[in-house]
């Protein structure tokens, strides 16, 4: 409505526009004066409705939003799911040592570090009804706006790019805590890894040397599996 108590309706919409609230206005109000309206225009209000208001009309407005809305998320979703793909891309791509670092955003990217570490890791077990785990969460490590480490999926296995002092000390205390316990308790998440990793190192561009040293020890793995 326009005149509310303590706080007109255009002062409520501006308010919320200042919190960058992204939703729709509708405004119903017997009030007919051009400059509300005008306002009204200038904050982006979808409609405006003068009282006595036709009910169908109203139907009719809030379904056609409720598309607007359901479009917009979808798109959001599908544009943070192709974000998603491209970002695991690139971060593959930085692994293997397939793209120019120099072309890279590092800060859009979250790659930006003192240092990083190549982990790798295949989770195996022989009861089918093991329940799933991240093994971020066996580091003890948050990943916020994944500033501390990127996840991709490889061939056959999963990687870690650990990047920083923070989430690579995370690591060095998980493998201090596996060493202690020697022989993990069964139908652990420890009894059911297997894992590799590279030599810490200090620039973006030396991270394929750390995946390759991991890798080299997973590949190693896979040939004593087969034989």
């Amino acid at each position: 409505d326009i005149r509310m108590p303590g706080m007109t309706g255009l002062e409520v919409i501006e308010t919320l526009l200042n919190d960058n609230y992204n939703g729709k206005f509708v405004i119903i109000s017997s009030f007919t004066d051009f400059t509300y309206a005008q306002k009204a225009i200038r904050l982006g209000v979808q409609n405006y409705l003068t009282k006595p208001i036709d009910e169908d009309e109203l139907v009719d407005i809030l379904t056609n939003l409720k598309k607007e809305l359901d479009a917009e998320e979808l798109a959001k979703s599908t544009s943070a799911h192709y974000k998603h793909k491209a970002h695991n891309t690139i971060i593959k791509d930085v692994l293997q040592g397939d793209l120019d670092s120099s072309n890279l955003d590092l800060n859009e990217l979250n790659l930006n570090a003192d240092n990083y570490q190549v982990v790798l890791y295949e989770k195996y077990s022989y009861d089918a009804t093991d329940a799933a785990y991240d093994f971020s969460d066996l580091l003890r490590v948050t990943n916020t706006d994944n500033n501390s480490f990127d996840a991709v999926t490889m061939q056959n296995y999963e990687a870690l790019l650990l990047k920083g002092q923070f989430a690579i000390q995370k690591f060095n205390d998980f493998l201090e805590r596996y060493e202690r316990e020697k022989r993990p308790q069964k139908n652990s998440p420890l009894d059911s890894l297997f894992i590799t990793y590279g030599s810490c190192v200090s620039s973006i561009n030396d991270i394929p040397k750390s995946f390759d040293e991991a890798d080299a020890l997973m590949q190693r793995r896979f040939f004593c599996d087969q034989e």
